[in-house]
């Protein structure tokens, strides 16, 4: 990831560009040992320290509503967060056709919006098959604080 959007006015600090980067090498880590990624928010609180929430208990579009709803509430004393997801994004061949990607969007306190990153990877659970590939940009998300 870099340090500033093109897109926008807000530079993504070094902070908000380390809880991203971390939260997707564990999404990572889980993909290739094949265990299922649900909605998991992490959170930068103002003292340094980071927690970590799994939806799970409901269908995955409930989990991930539930999952953005929860950043308010949960993150009264966070700088920033990040809400990673498995999800799919339409193929470079076009038509009706996917791919698996991992979805990440991030935020920090003070900014107009946040930001997305779409990571495509494949086989999951074969470890040494396990591939990924470099993440794109998905664009400015609404800031969840």
């Amino acid at each position: 990831m870099s340090n500033t959007n093109e897109n926008s006015e807000n530079p993504i600090s070094q902070e908000l560009d380390d809880l991203a980067c971390g939260a997707i090498g564990m999404a990572l880590d889980n993909l290739a040992e094949g265990e299922g990624i649900w909605p998991t928010l992490v959170l930068l609180h103002n003292d340094g320290d980071k927690e970590y929430y799994v939806f799970e208990d409901d269908g995955l579009d409930i989990c991930l509503q539930e999952a953005r709803d929860s950043v308010h509430d949960l993150g009264k004393d966070s700088k920033c967060y990040a809400l990673f997801y498995d999800g799919f994004f339409e193929n470079k061949d076009g038509g009706d056709l996917t791919d698996n990607a991992l979805i990440v969007e991030f935020g920090e306190r003070g900014q107009e919006n946040a930001f997305s990153a779409v990571i495509p990877y494949g086989n999951a659970g074969m470890q040494d098959d396990f591939w990924y590939d470099t993440p794109m940009p998905g664009g400015e998300e609404k800031l969840l604080f």
